[in-house]
Formats: C-alpha cells, structure tokens, sequence
C-alpha cells in the first residue's frame, strides 16, 4: 500500500496488514487484532460493545466482557500511535474513521462501483481496467491470520463473494474485449475453487474457443458435464450450453 505522511492504512484483504509512516506497525495481541478488523469492516459506522465482545471472545467470556474490551481498546489505541484518535468511544460502542484512500476494502468497492458506471457507458475496456485493478488488492486469503470464529463463519463468505461478482464481471468484460487469453489461466483457477459455478465453466468455455484453443474447449465441457453428474446429478445448465453451442458453431464457420 502506498502511504503518504504519517496517515495510517490498513489492509483486510489477506493478512492484517497496516502502515504508518512508510514502515508497518505491528498489532501482536490476537485480540486486539480481531477488535481491529471487526471495526475496520464497519468503518466509519458504530459497532457495539456487545458485537466486539462476540468477535473476540466468543463463548469463552472473561469475568467482566466490557471492562476487558475497554482495556484492549486502550492497548490498541497505543499500538497505532499516530492513528490511536482514530477509534472514537460511544455510548453504546466504538467507531474507527477511515476510507477508500486508506482501508483496501473500501478502495475494492469504490473500484467495483466506478467499473460499474463505466459499463453503463458502454465503456468496456475502462469497466476491465478499473476491476483489474480492484482485483489486485486482494493479497491472499481474506483475515488469514485473524482468530474469530465467528468472522470467519459470518463475513470472511460474504467478501468472497464481493470477489467472486468482480472476478466473474471482469472476465466477462476481458472476453467481450477479445482478451480472452489473459483470463483463461485466472478462469480456470476460479473453477478450481468454485466447481460447482457454471458461469464461470461457461465463461472459460468461451474463452478457450474464441482464443484459438477448441480441443480445451471441447475436453472442458465435457469436464464439467461430468462433474456437475456426479455432484449434481444435474446436466450443464442453459449458461454452458449455450457457451459450447457458440463454440461449436464458430468450429463449423471455421471447418467450411
């Protein structure tokens, strides 16, 4: 992340990552971490003591919740140093104060939204260019290294799946372009991770045809008809269908 002055960033999107300063600052406490990011996720809005409480401790509760939230609250404001007034105390919770120049998960959906009105214009190498970008933000695994259950169970699926909506426009619009090399390799890493997804099978269907490569087409299709069998006892929907009726019907323009 790029920094300027002493201004305070966070990264979500992988591991916990902040820098202040132009050198990263490091929260060691697990539970400071997790009060971090809960607050992160919500920012700029209130969290209240009683969700903080859920996300660090869980079930596993200290003797007095709130007195021990108070405390590492404390410790956290410390541990950001220049950024320690950025966590504001309410009555009912706190609050952290940041945006899409210094949280990367507003940044994602400031870019995702700007790709979105460049579609409306019809505007479509601006629309690849700008998810490209927002795409490249993720650094791996979102909160990797942070230990709550109940993040993990409740939002971690949630922003995966803003990824995934990016990830499925993006190609899209690379493939609408006549790019569709530079997405076959990120398109079957997708599948990987989502085999049951059919517009991403379709997509990399198409990709692989209109990119000169129609035995892979020909061999994918037939891969996800037989995985969709055995997972689904369902054959490939009307999305790979018509990917591969495409497909075949550019084969034959090209045979004659």
């Amino acid at each position: 992340m790029e920094q300027t002055g002493d201004e305070l960033r966070f990264g979500v999107l992988g591991q916990l990552e902040i820098v202040g300063g132009g050198a990263p600052v490091v929260i060691a406490a697990a539970k400071q971490r997790v009060a971090l990011v809960t607050l992160l996720l919500q920012a700029g809005n209130l969290v209240t003591r009683d969700e903080l409480i859920d996300r660090i401790w869980a079930d596993d509760l200290p003797a007095d919740p709130t007195a021990s939230l108070h405390t590492h609250i404390a410790r956290l404001r410390r541990s950001l140093r220049a950024g320690r007034n950025l966590i504001r105390t309410h009555d009912l919770g706190y609050s952290i104060q940041a945006g899409a120049e210094t949280l990367d998960v507003l940044r994602f959906r400031r870019l995702v939204g700007s790709a979105a009105a460049a579609r409306s214009r019809d505007d479509t190498g601006q629309e690849a260019r700008l998810l490209r970008e927002a795409l490249a933000l993720w650094r791996g695994p979102v909160l990797a290294d942070i230990t709550s259950e109940s993040l993990h169970r409740e939002v971690v699926p949630l922003l995966e799946e803003e990824r995934l909506r990016a990830q499925v426009r993006w190609f899209e619009a690379c493939i609408r372009l006549g790019e569709p090399a530079e997405v076959i390799p990120e398109l079957r890493a997708a599948v990987g991770a989502h085999p049951t997804h059919e517009r991403l099978w379709a997509q990399l269907i198409l990709a692989l045809s209109l990119g000169g490569r129609p035995a892979e087409a020909r061999e994918t299709y037939r891969t996800v008809r037989a995985l969709l069998r055995a997972e689904l006892g369902l054959d490939p929907g009307p999305e790979i269908q018509q990917a591969y009726a495409r497909h075949r019907s550019a084969r034959t323009v090209n045979l004659s």
